[in-house]
């Protein structure tokens, strides 16, 4: 029951994330941070970023004048390609799993 409650709420903070991206508030590059369960400090560990920039990228405008390199080194980190690093799904994940 505690592991279901937990598993709702953290698909809950993933959709608001995901509804502040889509209303301009945050870049992809939260949503897809907030998904995988990480924090600024260890997305910039893993991609090597410094976690100031790491957190400037959160804001849309920046994140959208990237250059090509800084965006692989996130997609990587994400394990995702760049293209998916750029815009978020239509529905939260998770929900609707068939597994």
């Amino acid at each position: 029951v505690v592991n279901g409650l937990a598993v709702d709420e953290l698909a809950a903070h993933l959709e608001k994330t995901r509804k502040e991206v889509l209303a301009g508030i945050r870049s992809p590059l939260y949503y897809h941070m907030e998904s995988r369960q990480m924090n600024p400090q260890i997305l910039a560990k893993t991609s090597g970023i410094s976690v100031f920039r790491v957190k400037r990228h959160f804001r849309p405008g920046i994140f959208a004048r990237l250059k090509p390199s800084l965006l692989a080194s996130y997609a990587k980190a994400l394990a995702l390609s760049v293209e998916e690093l750029k815009t978020v799904p239509d529905k939260s994940a998770g929900k609707g799993n068939d597994t």
